[in-house]
């Protein structure tokens, strides 16, 4: 290493220790590029990582600071204080729904990776060896401050300081379709898997550079699975989805729902809820990736949810009433569903949405 390599990467240190005793900072390492900012804003690292940091307030917005070989990108976030959403500050991303030919196949794949069943309902008939199959089953990879939660856990043990958070799930539902005619259509850009699952007991290895990113194998179904940058946080980091009118997505999930754009540029879209809702960290960050052709549904996405602690009849009505949200993007009314109270919404790319009571 030459003397302008040391003396950039003793800038580099003491850019982090300053940071790490004056605010409150999450790392993550990130060997791929990534946009780092707010909307318009562009900064990308490559063999380096990055920092957010942000005060204990949610309603703070995140900073970031990007540092690699190429230099130093600072970003203040946006200071927007407008009059709060009411999902903005109530709200997180909860789980998704996909149907699979064998939700057996698709839990022992995420399961090799450390993840744990929360939930899971048996077919009635058993199989052929004897084990009883999956109709379906909550799957979570558990995050990087605390535990997994589990399904015994009441929900008032959930939502006490004390109890390990609930982290995004992958809700996998059996499909009757054969794995033959099962199409998988291009809706699903990726599912990213935080670094941090690999590098948690090895953050030298993330920092050199030495060790590289491990491959995440063929998914059963033919999903795309990367490992991703992220905060420490839910190692589901992403749920990242197709989308043909960028615009008009940024316009609803930021409008409509209440989200916050983390970073943006001509191809993609990260968004989040900045609030204090998930305990663990970073929660998973919904990502839309620019698609210039047509979408294709397929038969694995059918949809996502929202977690919400406000009401969903105030929420319905701010629908009806604000001309931004209107009617025709309501495709269920609020009605009572396995104990929940729960709406749903269709966004500008044909996907359901559903807004659940937490």
């Amino acid at each position: 290493m030459g003397t302008a390599s040391k003396l950039r990467f003793s800038i580099l240190v003491v850019a982090c220790i300053t940071l790490a005793i004056s605010s409150q900072f999450v790392f993550a390492s990130a060997f791929t590029p990534i946009p780092v900012g707010g909307r318009g804003s562009r900064g990308a690292t490559r063999e380096g990582f990055f920092i957010e940091y942000s005060s204990p307030s949610g309603r703070t917005p995140q900073h970031s600071l990007s540092l690699s070989s190429k230099g130093v990108y600072i970003d203040i976030g946006d200071n927007d204080d407008s009059s709060p959403h009411p999902l903005g500050d109530t709200s997180f991303l909860s789980h998704v729904m996909l149907k699979v030919p064998s939700v057996d196949q698709t839990v022992k794949y995420w399961t090799q990776k450390g993840g744990n069943i929360r939930l899971s309902r048996p077919k009635d008939e058993e199989a052929t060896n004897g084990n009883v199959e999956l109709l379906s089953a909550f799957v979570e990879l558990g995050c990087a401050k605390g535990s997994s939660s589990s399904s015994s856990e009441s929900d008032d043990d959930e939502s006490s300081s004390s109890s390990p958070p609930v982290c995004f799930a992958l809700e996998l539902v059996s499909t009757s379709k054969s794995q033959e005619t099962y199409s998988i259509g291009n809706s699903i850009s990726y599912i990213g898997v935080s670094m941090l699952l690999q590098f948690q007991n090895n953050l030298l290895g993330a920092i050199t550079g030495l060790e590289s990113p491990e491959s995440q194998g063929d998914e059963p179904n033919g999903i795309r699975v990367q490992s991703a940058a992220s905060a420490p946080g839910d190692f589901l980091a992403r749920l990242a989805l197709k989308s043909n009118n960028m615009e008009a997505t940024h316009q609803f999930y930021t409008t409509v729902l209440g989200m916050k754009v983390k970073a943006e540029d001509s191809t993609m879209m990260a968004l989040r809820y900045d609030n204090d809702c998930f305990s663990g960290g970073v929660p998973t960050t919904l990502l839309f990736d620019a698609e210039e052709g047509e979408i294709e549904a397929g038969d694995c996405f059918d949809h996502f949810v929202i977690a919400t602690s406000a009401s969903i009849e105030d929420i319905h009505s701010r629908f009806l009433e604000d001309e931004n949200c209107g009617r025709k993007k309501i495709f269920m009314k609020p009605t009572n569903m396995f104990g929940k109270d729960v709406m749903g919404v269709m966004d500008p790319n044909g996907y359901k949405v559903i807004i659940a009571s937490a």
